[in-house]
């Protein structure tokens, strides 16, 4: 027999992978294991920071209801006579939210200190200085329900601002409360909370309830520094009196609830907290007014529904500034959210045609006036200012009239969408 001969050759690459696959192929069947798990690495944090105008290592979380009952839910009279009562229990409340919270974040290993803001009225939360890592721990905890940075982008864009030395005396009325309309509110059960860079506190034309006014800017008093928040505060209830100027709602009660820094700007954490506290202390028939906004960033859009919804829900009436961009209100933040009782505000001029710097959409349910303002100043005199900003507390001043009826008078012209927005009315 002729013996065989067996060449061996050196193997290719082609073929030793070929042959290597074939192996870990067997040898995997032979194991007994079904499946083989391989722990992923994400690339980037389940929490995403946005470098552009997030602030580092701030967030604000907000736990499910499961944690805490928020205080809204509990059941009030809307009796403006408990408002003393209310205002003490929604206090003691938040204590009672710091302290269960406090527990909670030492138990997982956040320290206490380092947060700084806490809510209790329209949802139970926090917002503070804590890692990226501690953030992305949080978001897997059962008992947490939103984890998002903090911003301070949101700020006030007026457009045009011009001191009227000595003006408002004697009285002048705005030709935008005069195409409105105007009530006397003197001694009205029913108030004002203007969300603002404050409001000025000793105005001789304004009746400022300074024992529920706050401020939740670090270090500084709810007296107006900037003017933005005592012009939208004369233009919803500036006293009908031989000075300074008229206001829709006319010697309406406001309360200053300061959450813009005296530039303007203010973080996104204390603003929510400023809605959290009138949600705390309001009554049905009160007025929020927010002639603020920020950038398009949608997911803060969760933040402040949450915030939001629960104040109207309530029967709070909220008016909301479309911004004054010029673009689409649908991109802005607060002015997306949408809900019964909450009201979106776009601005027109005294000719009745749409203002071009301000915001359009589906999201905005009326048009008021919002160029060349007069209203009041802080510090006296009166002062001409135009934007979304003017025109929201004119429709807020409806809202606190009418018990948060809105009639309309025709529709503006030149609505950038095609859908001419109602001009608002009493």
């Amino acid at each position: 027999m002729k013996a065989l001969t067996v060449e061996l050759r050196p193997l290719d690459l082609s073929s030793y992978l070929i042959l290597l696959s074939m192996f870990l192929m067997f040898a995997i069947a032979n194991t007994g294991c079904e499946h083989i798990e391989i722990p992923e690495t994400p690339e980037t944090p389940i929490v995403e920071m946005d470098p552009t105008d997030s602030i580092a290592g701030q967030y604000v979380v907000i736990m499910k209801e499961e944690f805490m009952t928020p205080f809204y839910h509990f059941t009030f009279n809307g009796n403006p006579e408990n408002r003393g009562d209310q205002k003490e229990e929604y206090e003691s409340y938040q204590i009672q939210v710091e302290e269960e919270l406090e527990a909670y974040l030492t138990q997982i290993g956040i320290e206490w200190d380092s947060i700084h803001t806490v809510y209790a009225a329209s949802m139970i939360g926090f917002a503070g200085g804590i890692s990226n890592e501690q953030a992305n721990m949080l978001s897997f905890e059962p008992m947490v329900d939103v984890v998002e940075p903090d911003f301070e982008d949101l700020v006030i864009e007026t457009k045009g601002k011009s001191h009227v030395k000595g003006g408002g005396d004697p009285q002048t009325v705005d030709w935008g409360v005069s195409q409105i309309g105007s009530t006397d509110m003197t001694g009205s059960p029913w108030w004002a909370f203007v969300l603002d860079t404050g409001i000025d506190l000793d105005h001789p034309d304004l009746n400022v309830r300074t024992d529920y006014s706050k401020s939740y800017v670090f270090f500084r008093g709810p007296n107006d520094e900037n003017g933005h928040g005592t012009h939208v505060a004369g233009t919803i209830a500036a006293i009908d009196n031989s000075i300074g100027t008229m206001g829709v709602a006319a010697g309406a009660p406001v309360v200053a609830v300061k959450v813009l820094k005296e530039n303007g700007r203010g973080r996104m954490a204390r603003i929510v907290k400023g809605i959290d506290y009138a949600c705390g202390v309001s009554i049905p028939g009160d007025v929020v007014n927010l002639s603020l906004g920020g950038k398009d960033r949608r997911r803060r859009t969760r933040v402040y529904s949450r915030a939001i919804q629960p104040v109207a829900a309530k029967g709070v009436f909220v008016a909301i500034a479309a911004g004054n961009n010029g673009r689409n209100a649908d991109s802005q933040v607060p002015a997306r959210i949408n809900g019964v009782n909450i009201y979106t505000v776009s601005a027109m001029n005294s000719g009745g045609s749409f203002a071009g710097f301000s915001n359009f959409g589906s999201d905005v349910d009326f048009c008021a006036p919002g160029v060349g303002i007069l209203s009041l100043d802080k510090d006296g005199g009166c002062t001409t200012m135009s934007g979304t900003s003017m025109a929201t507390p004119h429709v807020a001043g409806i809202l606190l009239a009418n018990g948060g009826v809105v009639n309309t008078s025709g529709n503006v012209a030149g609505d950038p969408d095609g859908v001419a927005d109602p001009i608002a009315g009493m």
